[in-house]
């Protein structure tokens, strides 16, 4: 007699792992039986200017999203940006976001544009130009805005690069960048010639990152909301950035 065997049906469950920003790295190990995730990455936000009202809020982060393929119990670094720091006083300007990224060993698999400090406007996180994507990608900090007062009030966002610092009063401090794969110039301030604004900074992405996707920040909101979620608290003016993770488990 011939004895017939089927494979069980096992469903597989959508796990969805968020990272928040922490001020270290954070790791995360690939479970059994796992062989792809999808990921997403969404920068700091930049600092504001102190009136906080919409011609003065900083700019949102970039969003980068992708496939990556993995292996069972194989271990990534993740560094989430934290939002740059608000102005004190009148004429201070907001600090750069920090840049959040996602890590195989030392290899960068993808990086999202943090955005800039505000001073009378800002800069939101970018994708950059298309020969500068796909590339083997290095962190670069937001570079600092000039300061007219010999301080810095605001600081830039912690993360994998570190967002420009806001300039201080004197007469009007410039705003810090945001950081990114390219970190955004920072602004030279009211009467300092030049922009007034800093500038986010520039994402990017390794090719081991299948099925790329990066949306630029936009005006109170971060980038990539129409993919995943609307959501002010992530990514936007003042606020930090997240990384999530999507796999099916058993």
């Amino acid at each position: 007699m011939r004895l017939l065997f089927t494979k069980p049906n096992v469903a597989r469950t959508l796990t969805v792992a968020r990272f928040n920003y922490t001020g270290a790295p954070q790791y995360f190990t690939v479970p059994p039986s796992t062989y792809q995730l999808r990921v997403k990455l969404w920068s700091g936000g930049g600092g504001s200017h102190p009136s906080y009202n919409t011609a003065f809020k900083g700019g949102s982060s970039a969003f980068v999203s992708g496939t990556l393929q993995v292996q069972p119990s194989e271990q990534l670094t993740i560094y989430v940006g934290q939002a740059g720091g608000n102005g004190i006083a009148a004429g201070d300007a907001g600090g750069g976001g920090g840049a959040t990224a996602l890590l195989r060993g030392s290899t960068v698999l993808a990086i999202a544009g943090a955005g800039s400090g505000s001073l009378w406007n800002s800069d939101y996180g970018n994708c950059g130009r298309l020969q500068d994507q796909t590339q083997v990608v290095t962190s670069v900090n937001g570079q600092d805005g000039v300061t007219w007062g010999g301080s810095y009030p605001a600081a830039g966002g912690w993360g994998y690069g570190t967002g420009g610092r806001g300039g201080g009063s004197g007469i009007v401090g410039g705003p810090g960048g945001g950081a990114g794969a390219q970190g955004g110039i920072g602004g030279r301030g009211g009467l300092g010639g030049g922009s007034p604004k800093g500038y986010g900074g520039t994402s990017s992405w390794d090719e081991l990152l299948l099925n790329p996707v990066c949306e630029a920040g936009q005006p109170n909101l971060p980038g990539g909301s129409s993919d995943y979620y609307k959501d002010p608290l992530i990514g936007n003016y003042n606020q930090n950035g997240q990384l999530v993770i999507l796999y099916k488990s058993m």
